[in-house]
């Protein structure tokens, strides 16, 4: 899907739920982590079911206030973790 090669669709959240400890002030982890931990709290929040789209890459980014390359690896993260999916052609 991601990190050094974009995803040429749209992302989709799985149904895969996780407990979540977020805190992105003074965490020691690198920040991609954090950010992982940070879009699932909010597709959880926001209440996203399994197969919606995502907001795109670019907004993700924005409203994190993160870089996209860190995005893309948080994103690359939760893809080999089964909570998104990359649907190509859309």
């Amino acid at each position: 899907m991601l990190a050094h090669h974009r995803c040429r669709g749209s992302m989709a959240w799985t149904s895969k739920r996780r407990s979540l400890l977020v805190g992105m002030t003074r965490d020691p982890r690198p920040l991609s982590l954090q950010v992982k931990d940070e879009v699932l709290e909010m597709l959880e929040r926001e209440g996203y079911q399994a197969g919606d789209r995502i907001p795109s890459e670019q907004e993700l980014a924005e409203r994190l206030q993160v870089s996209r390359p860190t995005l893309r690896e948080a994103l690359k993260m939760l893809e080999e973790e089964r909570v998104l999916y990359c649907q190509h052609g859309r």
